[in-house]
């Protein structure tokens, strides 16, 4: 894992990555992407703040706490600290670093914008020319000046996704899921980078799963 975020990051500067996860539902695709839920608000660089009444031992023990749930965490939240500290380190002005987050869902052949408060259906369209590539109308994008507003959209994102659960996994994505980071613009006018994870839903066929509900159109 480590060597993915940091070759994955290494390349999101100043120019794009995505890192896709693939396979049958139960094979581990969203854990790896995201970790168990209770770590995802861990901040590495998270310290102890004590006025000297907290004994020395239970210092250890919040820093072992804190490691054990930094070791649990996946792909994206590691990869979105490390970010900013890369950024930190890159930066050519005095500014901070701020970068823009979205988060959406393609369910049952609709896109779902999972950072907004509507259930708004969004279309997929080709970007004009002489750009490259597809984007989504209308989808937010919030700004996040550090790890722990980068984390909370990320968190938020994942309360709204469809899940259903079946033989294979209580708690199954339903469908595909796509976090961007895009990176700030350089002072020369360069793109600054962007970083997309997704989360693919179950390759299996959804007819084949003990107690699956068959609402989804199509599997990759």
């Amino acid at each position: 894992t480590t060597e993915i975020y940091t070759l994955s990051l290494h390349d999101a500067l100043p120019i794009s990555a995505t890192v896709f996860a693939y396979g049958q539902t139960g094979a581990g695709k969203t854990h790896s992407l995201l970790g168990p839920k209770e770590c995802l608000s861990q901040i590495i660089e998270d310290e102890v703040v004590d006025q000297g009444f907290v004994p020395h031992c239970c210092h250890e023990l919040v820093h072992a706490a804190r490691y054990a749930k930094v070791c649990g965490q996946g792909l994206v939240p590691r990869a979105a600290q490390f970010l900013f500290t890369l950024l930190a380190s890159a930066r050519d002005s005095a500014k901070p670093c701020t970068v823009r987050a979205s988060f959406m869902e393609i369910y049952n052949e609709t896109v779902f914008d999972l950072l907004s408060n509507t259930a708004v259906k969004l279309d997929v369209h080709q970007r004009p020319s002489p750009e490259q590539g597809f984007h989504v109308p209308g989808l937010s994008q919030v700004e996040c000046s550090g790890p722990a507003a980068l984390l909370q959209v990320l968190r938020q994102g994942i309360q709204a996704r469809h899940t259903a659960g079946h033989a294979l996994s209580r708690e199954s994505s339903r469908a595909h899921a796509i976090f961007t980071v895009e990176m700030p613009m350089k002072s020369s006018g360069r793109s600054g980078g962007r970083l997309v994870f997704a989360d693919l839903a179950g390759s299996e066929r959804i007819k084949k799963s003990a107690g699956a509900q068959q609402d989804r159109k199509s599997v990759v």
